[in-house]
This record gives C-alpha cells, sequence and structure tokens, in this order.
C-alpha cells in the first residue's frame, strides 16, 4: 500500500491557496458598480474553473463549464435561476419567453407536440444598430441543434423532441418544424 500522506499534503496546501485568494483584496481595475452601485457597462469578466470549455457556440456546447460561462452572455426562453433552493435551481423560469407554457395556460396543446410561446419586448441583440430578438432567431437557433456538421452534444434528445430534428436516410436532417408566429 502506498503512503497517501504526499497527496493529502498536496490537497491540504491547493485547498489552502484557494482559500486565501477567496478572501484576498477584491479591488480590480474595471469594477463592476460605481460607488453609488449603478452598474457600470464594459471591463473584464473572470472566470476560474477547474475544466475548459467546450464550446462557445451555444448549439455545440455540452458541459457544464460551457453552460456556466454561457449564463454571462447569452438570453434563452427559459433558464433555470442561480439558488442555492433545489427546488428552485430545477424548476424552468421565464427568460425572454414571457411565461412557461403550459397544457393549463393555453402554452402546449394537448397533445403535447405543439408548444406556443410569447416572447418579451425590449430584449435587444448587442449590435449596431441594435435589433429587437424575434421569433424567427429562436427558430434558427433551434435548427442549429439538428445541423450534422456542428452536432450538439446529446443529439438523440433534441431528435426525438423535436419533429423533423432527426436525420434522413441522407444523413441530412428534415427541417426541423419550427415556426415564428
Amino acid at each position: 500500500m502506498r503512503n497517501r500522506r504526499p497527496l493529502a499534503l498536496t490537497s491540504l496546501v491547493v485547498g489552502l491557496a484557494l482559500l486565501a485568494g477567496a478572501c484576498g483584496n477584491n479591488q480590480t481595475s474595471g469594477a463592476s458598480t460605481s460607488a453609488s452601485g449603478t452598474p457600470q457597462q464594459g471591463g473584464t469578466l473572470k472566470l476560474v474553473g477547474s475544466s475548459d470549455v467546450d464550446h462557445l457556440d451555444t448549439a455545440s456546447a455540452y458541459y457544464v463549464a460551457s453552460y456556466t460561462l454561457e449564463r454571462a452572455f447569452t438570453r434563452q426562453l427559459f433558464s433555470y435561476p442561480a439558488t442555492t433552493d433545489i427546488t428552485k435551481a430545477n424548476t424552468p423560469v421565464a427568460d425572454v419567453a414571457t411565461e412557461v407554457p403550459t397544457k393549463a395556460n393555453g402554452g402546449i396543446s394537448a397533445d403535447g407536440k405543439t408548444w406556443t410561446i410569447h416572447l418579451r419586448s425590449g430584449v435587444r441583440w448587442n449590435t449596431i444598430p441594435a435589433r429587437e430578438v424575434t421569433a424567427q432567431d429562436f427558430v434558427l437557433g433551434l435548427k442549429r441543434l439538428c445541423n450534422p456538421v456542428s452536432p450538439v452534444g446529446a443529439p438523440g434528445y433534441y431528435e426525438n423532441t423535436i419533429e423533423g430534428c432527426a436525420p434522413t436516410a441522407t444523413g441530412s436532417p428534415t427541417s426541423a418544424r419550427t415556426r415564428p408566429r
């Protein structure tokens, strides 16, 4: 049996270094708020993690590190709140959508195959000039999940839940049945 003391000592040193870094001076050159607490645009976002992202493309990203980073720069129809309350953390909430569709609110058809999603107004792309996010943008995003050239991490999930997303005999997906209203 090998001596585990070096591993335990190394783990302790790394843990103390991380703790010291977390307790260190939190001043940065590009503070995110002004003295009055007003959010400021710009600066540098620094993220520290134990692994790298697999993709920055939102259609191809699959792992936790990528998802965590994407939460900082994307808007989604629905998302999960960042909270330590496990029930809330596992309950989707509307982000760009006005509400999470259900059968009770008429957002999901009786057979469960048709979802109607209404978008919030005022959600804009960060372009010059800024432009309103549209239903067509989300339709394109869903269709990109079916792209065999740059596949998603778990294509079977989408192929089994989005009609027309599964590859045809030629290897290309049919046109996913999503349409804006």
